[in-house]
């Protein structure tokens, strides 16, 4: 494998969002289903997907 491909079985979350509209967006779309107990753990989730 050359220095400029990628390996197509690894996903890498994209990085051209910010971290805000990412998490924003994740609990936008999943969170309104969700008992309020369950949303924290969704957050921490989505922090460690990107890496933080």
């Amino acid at each position: 494998m050359t220095e400029g491909e990628r390996r197509p079985d690894k996903v890498m979350p994209d990085r051209s969002e910010g971290f805000g509209e990412r998490l924003l967006g994740v609990l936008l779309d999943r969170a309104h289903e969700m008992p309020p107990q369950l949303i924290a753990p969704l957050i921490a989730e989505e922090v460690a997907r990107v890496g933080g």
